[in-house]
């Protein structure tokens, strides 16, 4: 039996989140097509789901994303290489899974700042989402950077 991993989200037709992935999982991801996953800073992968994901030829990739730093400019070329980098694989067609640790502050963040810059979502609409994402961790941390974040960037 196949198993969702945890805390799994649809973002877009072909974009997933979800928190830490366990070896189980990677049949699902496989199943619903997704051959691509890019891990954000927290996520911990123990050698059986590193190789479940080699036995099933999917890439993996790993990206700093440090929400909590203090140094602002290194968060925002962080975040920006990480929105980079999903932006690439959405526009081949590519299905992406985004995974991260159990908070999901990292997630939450970047998916609450695309939202206002690809799609054109309100800050209020992409808070609202990120805080539901990570469901209130580190809550005034994901609000301050998906209301203040989406404009360094531009």
């Amino acid at each position: 039996m196949m198993h969702p991993p945890q805390r799994f989200r649809q973002i877009k037709e072909n974009l997933t989140i979800s928190g830490p992935l366990k070896s189980e999982n990677i049949d699902y991801l496989s199943a619903v097509g997704c051959h691509k996953i890019l891990g954000l800073s927290g996520l911990q992968l123990d050698v059986s789901v590193l190789s479940k994901i080699k036995n099933k030829m999917m890439q993996f990739e790993i990206y700093s994303l440090s929400v909590d730093t203090f140094e602002e400019r290194l968060f925002v070329e962080q975040l920006e290489r990480a929105t980079k980098k999903v932006r690439q694989h959405l526009d081949r067609g590519s299905r992406l899974h985004i995974a991260c640790g159990h908070d999901m502050t990292q997630i939450a963040s970047l998916i609450g700042v695309m939202r206002q810059i690809d799609d054109d979502w309100s800050p209020a609409a992409a808070a609202a989402e990120a805080l539901e994402i990570c469901r209130y961790s580190d809550a005034d941390l994901v609000l301050d950077i998906v209301c203040n974040s989406p404009q360094k960037l531009l």
